[in-house]
């Protein structure tokens, strides 16, 4: 879900999780390994 085209991913490589965020924090994230 993309609220505005300045949406930002965040990757932890240390953790393997990708989260998304917007200007309210984050709302999703996906556990990659």
């Amino acid at each position: 879900m993309v609220h505005w085209p300045e949406t930002m991913v965040t990757w932890y490589a240390a953790e393997g999780v990708i989260f998304s965020g917007d200007a309210f924090g984050t709302f999703g994230a996906l556990d990659g390994g």
